[in-house]
């Protein structure tokens, strides 16, 4: 049973429960405010990890086309910086997360040809899979065709594929 409190008096369990249950406003500023600061640590960290990658990759660029490499070298070389390659890879992708998450992602949907994809990935790796004694060969029906999508994001997977293999030098007979 409820009793009235006397005029003049405030009811402290309306207090209380005021307290438990703070106004949609305050949750919704302390939301918003959580959602900045996960997007600001995820902006802050990317770019900590991605300015050394940056460098270790251009880095490894350049002692691939040094000469007097020996081919183990140049083995090892192709090696750091397909890592570190695929690294800022992983980065990309975790940052896409955070904005597909928040709702920040923009895409460029387009007509676009699957042997061009193919194409692009086989053409940056054909290097990479030469030091690492790899043939890529395409082979892609014409009746592939066109599929509908974003080409950066679609490129992703064809790249990793195309790049595994070439990452692995296979071990010389003898």
């Amino acid at each position: 049973m409820a009793v009235a409190a006397p005029a003049g008096r405030r009811d402290p369990d309306r207090l209380r429960r005021r307290h438990r249950h703070p106004p949609a406003a305050d949750r919704s500023a302390a939301l918003a405010e959580a959602e900045r600061l996960k997007r600001d640590f995820v902006g802050n960290v990317s770019y900590e990890l991605r300015t050394p990658l940056t460098t270790i990759i251009g880095y490894s660029e350049l002692l691939e086309r040094a000469d007097g490499l020996t081919e183990r070298g140049k083995g090892h070389v192709a090696a750091v910086r397909s890592a570190a390659t695929q690294l800022a890879r992983s980065i990309d992708d975790v940052l896409d997360m955070a904005q597909i998450d928040a709702g920040e992602m923009a895409l460029e949907i387009e007509d676009i040809r699957v042997e061009d994809l193919l194409t692009h990935a086989q053409t940056r790796f054909e290097r990479l899979a030469e030091v690492g004694g790899v043939t890529l060969t395409l082979v892609c029906d014409e009746a592939v065709g066109l599929i509908r999508g974003d080409r950066k994001r679609l490129s992703r997977p064809w790249t990793t594929w195309s790049r595994t293999p070439c990452a692995r030098p296979r071990p010389r007979a003898g």
